[in-house]
């Protein structure tokens, strides 16, 4: 799958004018990227660090270049209560105890990710949900596209028939198809109390 064409870098949604509003609020925020280094995306590479242009000193190999601290982190811990994540900054923590005491992580950290993406301009995360990409096939505003098996239509996903990418594909969708089978019609319910409209 082809990334869309680049805007320009004047443009305020291009990739990098992105980029360095992610970085500037990252390490105002206490996260930490080298001065010698920079956030940029190719339709080859994505988004990745790389040495600007203008640095010829040389970076040794025990530099620190990039430091997250865990008050960035957005994962499952952020919808419970455990420091230092800061949950108030997240508006989804009220999620049905059933999902929290059930679920997998990764499927609660998933809906928490998605939730801030639908609300994305007024999260707390807006600048790093902004670099993303997205999935094919739908109107997106991040990063470039994300292309898995799980998004592909019927006849691309032909291609793949009878092999192992098409059988770790059908596991992985056999399991989140699973889980909202438990869970979706609470989630649902939860999401119309919020006015988010959640579906498969």
């Amino acid at each position: 799958m082809l990334n869309p064409p680049q805007a320009t870098d004047g443009d305020m949604t291009s990739p990098q004018h992105r980029l360095d509003a992610f970085a500037s609020w990252f390490s105002s925020s206490e996260g930490f990227i080298h001065p010698s280094v920079e956030l940029v995306h190719s339709a080859v590479e994505g988004v990745h660090l790389s040495i600007k242009s203008s640095i010829s000193a040389p970076i040794f190999s025990d530099t620190c270049i990039i430091r997250c601290p865990h008050s960035l982190t957005l994962s499952a811990l952020n919808v419970i209560d455990v420091a230092p994540l800061f949950p108030a900054r997240d508006n989804t923590t009220a999620f049905p105890r059933n999902l929290l005491n059930e679920a997998r992580p990764q499927s609660v950290a998933a809906l928490c990710l998605a939730l801030h993406w639908i609300q994305r301009d007024r999260s707390w995360w807006a600048a790093y949900l902004k670099c993303l990409p997205g999935p094919p096939h739908v109107e997106w505003d991040g990063i470039g596209v994300i292309d898995t098996p799980l998004w592909w239509p019927h006849e691309e996903r032909a291609w793949i028939a009878g092999t192992n990418l098409e059988r770790g594909a059908d596991a992985l969708e056999a399991l989140w198809r699973q889980e909202w089978g438990s869970f979706g019609t609470t989630m649902v319910e939860w999401g119309n109390e919020r006015g988010v409209a959640l579906t498969w």
